[in-house]
């Protein structure tokens, strides 16, 4: 089975599984053509490795899973340095996450739980599945500060299926491990029910 059809299938579901439409995925990837999304889903052609890159790391999976050259999407590697990038101290030293609105000047902070905060407690009581569903969740609020403010309008977002609340509210109760929390993206699914997908594309350019 051709890679491109993999990667093609893997997209798909991995996008509709986030409930994350094609235009929005190409905001959040900085692609203009929002067609382009909906071609590489077709198995039309392959996107730019920079673009691959971004999907990468806003939906905090490997670029080698992603593009069919690996069986595993989530990596202890990648979801550090990812997590290295997200996570700043405050004055205190406490970990945060700094979120700004358009300039440096206009900062929203959100308080981390020291569980979360610390690299070894991290590793040992979140899951590779909570440490990457966190890490989209801290992409989608990061592009929803930087590019509209809709602190006092919660049925406005950047992301349709992510009203800037609720938003705000799973990802606290991600961090917490709250029983409030939306449970963490079924991997394991994904990539079977992609598999299947992957067929059907290929099976059609033949």
């Amino acid at each position: 089975m051709q890679n491109i059809f993999i990667f093609s299938a893997r997209l798909k579901h991995i996008r509709e599984s986030y409930k994350v439409a094609s235009k929005e995925l190409a905001f959040a990837i900085n692609v203009s053509n929002k067609a382009s999304v909906s071609k590489w889903e077709k198995g039309n052609n392959w996107p730019q490795i920079d673009m691959l890159l971004n999907m990468s790391k806003f939906f905090g999976v490997t670029l080698d899973w992603l593009t069919g050259n690996a069986n595993s999407p989530l990596s202890d590697s990648l979801l550090s340095k990812l997590e290295v990038s997200m996570i700043a101290c405050n004055q205190s030293g406490a970990g945060v996450f700094e979120f700004y609105n358009g300039d440096s000047s206009d900062k929203h902070t959100i308080s981390l739980p020291d569980k979360y905060a610390l690299d070894s407690s991290r590793k040992s009581l979140y899951s590779l599945e909570e440490r990457a569903t966190i890490v989209f969740y801290y992409s989608l609020f990061r592009l929803s500060q930087s590019h509209a403010p809709y602190e006092d309008d919660p049925r406005k977002s950047t992301f349709k299926a992510y009203p800037y609340f609720r938003l705000k509210n799973d990802m606290l109760n991600l961090l917490g491990q709250s029983s409030k929390a939306p449970k963490p993206i079924d991997f394991e699914y994904i990539t079977s029910q992609a598999y299947e997908y992957a067929r059907v594309l290929e099976s059609i350019a033949k």
